[in-house]
């Protein structure tokens, strides 16, 4: 069975540069890393954390330790 995390994503995928926040549900075994911004980036950029997936890069509002708490355990 898959595992998922919730964040918060703040940029549209296609390329919009307006920040937006939404729901994404990533599934924990399609991570490839999840890095955290220095807190001066992230207050200028509007995040605080990216994630690189098989899939793309997720842009999320949370902090990588509040992602790590929220994992579930295998």
């Amino acid at each position: 069975m898959s595992k998922f995390i919730e964040i918060t994503d703040m940029r549209d995928p296609v390329g919009v540069e307006e920040i937006k926040g939404r729901t994404v549900l990533l599934n924990v075994d399609h991570i490839v890393s999840i890095d955290q911004l220095e807190p001066h980036i992230a207050e200028a950029v509007g995040y605080k954390t990216f994630i690189e997936t098989t899939s793309g890069r997720h842009y999320a509002a949370e902090s990588m330790n509040m992602i790590r708490l929220r994992l579930p355990n295998k």
